[in-house]
């Protein structure tokens, strides 16, 4: 599972909504490559450019397509840890389970080009990834979860900061204080974020990838 998280990353540089996301701007819906060129900054000679990871990135794909005809469909338990500042569910930040849902949805249908749905596509780089991923059934202690792959935290109660979150508050203490084994389980947080952000993902940390240098990231902040 590790070494699968490890290679997901890469491909998955996506944003997750929040619920005042309509009023932003498209150029400032998704923070990954600001957050990736800010860790550039910090360790140079670590971080691949676009070009050379796209380079590397196409010819990975090439040969996954060669090599995987036929191969087993993987299948990643993924939690969404939900944190709010204490209303009800369906209440502000405490989003139903109805939206992350429909987002799993949707990320299926991306990675499988499930034909018929919005991840369907005629580009000739277009495929069906074998990877999908499924609502974690329990939690680190193997206790079923009231809602399948939900994580509900009240900041408050959890002594966490106040709502919203600047960037480095989620990375440095909000991640490491909620965060699931990264090994066992696909982290997802959403919450009220500052500054007009949307979302943001990292580049895996030793993942033993060509193009990628050892120091993408944290485990505790995939």
């Amino acid at each position: 599972m590790k070494n699968l998280t490890f290679l997901l990353f890469p491909l998955l540089l996506m944003c997750f909504t929040n619920v005042s996301a309509q009023n932003l701007l498209p150029e400032q819906r998704c923070g990954t490559m600001n957050h990736a060129k800010q860790f550039k900054q910090n360790h140079p000679g670590n971080y691949p450019g676009d070009p050379q990871f796209e380079s590397w990135m196409a010819k990975q794909i090439a040969k996954q397509k060669t090599q995987n005809k036929g191969s087993v469909v993987f299948t990643i338990p993924i939690v969404f840890h939900v944190i709010h500042s204490g209303g009800g569910i369906g209440q502000g930040d405490n989003i139903s389970a109805f939206y992350i849902n429909a987002q799993l949805q949707q990320l299926n249908n991306d990675f499988r080009k499930i034909a018929g749905t919005s991840g369907d596509n005629n580009h000739p780089a277009g495929a069906d990834t074998e990877i999908q991923f499924c609502l974690a059934a329990v939690d680190e202690n193997g206790t079923p979860l009231a809602e399948p792959g939900i994580n509900r935290i009240n900041a408050s109660a959890a002594g966490l900061p106040s709502l919203p979150y600047g960037f480095n508050q989620l990375e440095n203490t909000v991640k490491a204080a909620t965060g699931w084994d990264p090994a066992q389980y696909f982290n997802v947080w959403v919450c009220n974020l500052g500054g007009g952000l949307l979302g943001y993902a990292q580049f895996p940390d030793n993942s033993g990838l060509g193009g990628l240098g050892p120091n993408g990231g944290n485990a505790d902040t995939d």
